[in-house]
């Protein structure tokens, strides 16, 4: 219960909570800020919520481990640029990704991700580099929320893989259609197929995708990151 009572701080949270008859599941995310307290309690109490009422069954919740480390600072940064060294991707091959970041100190700090191209994709695509919130609006769009969880063990992988604030996530797009049937993510869908799927959209089962996730790829930092930046760029045949 020990915290700074004004000011801001930062707490990493890792939570596990153990379910009867099902995988754990694992909560850990980093806050920052003047409300970095409020949002730390939330991290495990909302996830727990999801969990306790959800519609589909009872859940049996034997135990929650909770570890809390505070630091007296805040740690934020902010994305600054995003780049790329080669003039030519070709399908197949292996770029890094050159990521800047800048923390509230006016420090610079600089990461690299390899992202592979798929080896069956050329032409135009999209190269998206986001924070948490950023990419859970824009999940949020596309109906890839926990609440789209058709089932418990939906609900529990949705959980699982719940954004982290001191990550950046990398998502290689491209502009094939696709559908979430159901809450599973079906992308890059023939014409024929998706015609199909779509005529059951009035059910509510069905959500439209406008862009498909070729691949990705998420970097670890030390602070709180935010912002976002695209490139588009064009893949060439191998």
């Amino acid at each position: 219960s020990w915290t700074r009572e004004v000011g801001a701080s930062t707490y990493e949270v890792v939570s596990v909570a153990r379910l009867s008859g099902l995988e754990d599941v694992r909560f850990r995310n980093v806050f920052t800020g003047d409300t970095a307290g409020i949002s730390a309690a939330l991290s495990t109490a909302v996830p727990l919520t999801a969990l306790l009422t959800n519609t589909f069954e009872p859940v049996d919740l034997e135990r929650v481990d909770i570890t809390i480390t505070s630091h007296e600072n805040p740690r934020v940064a902010t994305l600054q640029r995003v780049w790329v060294d080669t003039d030519r991707p070709r399908a197949g091959d292996t770029i890094p990704v050159k990521i800047a970041s800048r923390t509230a100190a006016g420090n610079d700090l600089l990461h690299t991700v390899e992202v592979t191209l798929p080896r069956h994709i050329t032409g135009p695509v999209q190269l998206l580099v986001a924070d948490a919130s950023v990419l859970l609006q824009r999940e949020a769009q596309a109906g890839r929320q926990p609440q789209q969880a058709r089932s418990l063990a939906q609900l529990v992988r949705a959980l699982n893989a719940t954004r982290q604030n001191d990550r950046l996530y990398v998502q290689l797009l491209s502009a094939q259609p696709g559908a979430v049937v159901r809450g599973t993510p079906l992308t890059a869908l023939p014409p024929t197929v998706l015609a199909v799927i779509e005529g059951d959209r009035q059910s509510g089962e069905v959500v439209r995708l406008q862009q498909a996730t070729l691949g990705e790829w998420e970097v670890a930092t030390d602070h709180v990151v935010s912002g976002s930046r695209t490139l588009t760029f064009t893949i060439e045949a191998g």
